[in-house]
């Protein structure tokens, strides 16, 4: 079976959680006998998995240091929140009409490649202005799966919005299948009037082995001096929706309450970063805190073993909690480790994790419900062992990569027959 993958370039530059799905839905493919070929969208060239796996395992940013104020620095306080994001929302629409242009030049690029190629199916993971490759598909009669992990018109962080749902849209009804992240996300799709039975729901996963609770966290605690420290964890992104400024305001209540036992341990880089530094500078924080910034994924199994709890404190974009649609690589990550995890009670995290069974829930956006969550597992080794015992028996009964392959290749093949 021969398959072409097609995904967004900047994604390789990013480094970022779309990066790790991406490679770990190939290596999945790979390791299933897949003929892969992977092209990239904006300089349509062909690129190794291998080369992808290497870019992953990259250091991206270093540990950020909480300094004193500088005159800078109490400039950039000054700007308000709500006003970063605003421009933030006119960077990132300015960046995808610019894609426009380069997508209409692509169409002959992967007209050529293709034929050349000539594979069963074409398979694409989504993103604004990414349609000259499903057309160039259809014209060959190669059908086409399109992989959707979250409508970029749905999540609202655009100006012009209606520009690119209506791009959105187009990109959904040239896919023969698509597949989906989510309940939400297909029933978001439903209401744009994308018919039901071209929709499979493909929950993420993870590697068990990479990340599993035999990973030693020693070095990482011995870097930052943990060793006497409960530590408190959070991966991924900082960005409102991730819940980022709930976890500041519950750093900003252990102080104040002295709880010099506990430690905040925090990876990732995002939109917030800076905001973040400014908060915990500004209310001196520094004594409980590290910024790891953003590490080479192979390293991360090691943060996480030196963590003792994990954040997860998700907010919903809309304001039914519901409605959340996404499906957090960093949850299942948690779960293999067999650490035990605080979550948002919203979406698909609600139907993965069970309150008091597996993890402990609390609804978005609660500060006090995290701070005494935090304090509740702080107490209790028992409780934080068997939440985590329980999480990591579900991730290896049904949220595995190899698992998702499978669902793949049943996918592909399926379509693949459909059109001989």
């Amino acid at each position: 079976m021969k398959l072409a993958y097609l995904f967004d370039s900047r994604i390789i530059r990013g480094k970022s959680g779309s990066l790790i799905h991406v490679v770990e839905i190939l290596k999945g493919l790979r390791n299933k006998k897949i003929d892969l070929t992977i092209l990239t969208y904006f300089d349509t060239r062909q690129v190794s998995l291998d080369k992808l796996i290497d870019v992953t395992n990259e250091q991206n940013s270093p540990e950020v240091k909480i300094k004193r104020k500088t005159v800078s620095s109490i400039y950039a306080a000054w700007i308000p929140l709500n006003i970063k994001k605003r421009i933030d929302k006119i960077h990132r629409a300015v960046g995808y009409l610019k894609t426009k242009h380069y997508d209409k030049l692509s169409y002959e690029l992967f007209l050529e490649k293709l034929s050349q190629i000539s594979p069963d199916v074409v398979y694409q993971r989504h993103n604004v202005y990414m349609t000259s490759g499903l057309m160039a598909a259809k014209r060959l009669k190669i059908p086409v799966i399109l992989e959707v992990n979250a409508p970029i018109f749905y999540e609202g962080e655009l100006y012009l919005n209606f520009i690119f749902k209506r791009n959105e849209i187009k990109a959904f009804k040239l896919a023969d299948m698509i597949i989906v992240v989510s309940d939400n996300v297909k029933h978001i799709l439903m209401e744009v009037g994308i018919m039901e039975d071209k929709i499979h729901v493909m929950t993420n996963a993870v590697d068990a082995e990479t990340f599993n609770p035999k990973v030693s966290g020693e070095h990482v605690r011995d870097k930052y001096g943990l060793n006497n420290k409960i530590v408190v964890g959070f991966v991924g992104n900082f960005k409102q929706w991730h819940g980022i400024e709930n976890i500041l305001n519950c750093i900003l209540l252990v102080r104040k309450r002295r709880m010099d036992n506990l430690h905040f341990l925090l990876l990732g880089e995002g939109p917030l970063k800076k905001h973040a530094v400014n908060f915990l500078r500004d209310n001196n924080l520094s004594s409980y805190v590290c910024l790891a910034g953003r590490v080479g994924h192979r390293e991360v199994p090691q943060y996480l073993a030196a963590m003792d709890i994990l954040l997860s404190p998700h907010n919903p974009l809309q304001e039914d909690k519901n409605k959340f649609h996404g499906s957090p690589l960093k949850l299942f990550e948690y779960m293999a480790m067999a650490k035990p995890i605080i979550a948002s009670k919203v979406g698909q995290i609600s139907d993965i994790l069970q309150d008091g069974n597996n993890a402990i829930l609390i609804n978005p956006g609660n500060d006090e419900e995290l701070f005494n969550a935090i304090l509740l597992l702080s107490k209790d080794e028992d409780l934080r062992v068997k939440l985590g015992e329980r999480a990591r028996e579900i991730i290896l009964s049904r949220y595995t990569w190899d698992n998702n392959a499978s669902k793949v290749i049943d996918i592909v093949r399926m379509l693949h027959m459909k059109h001989l």
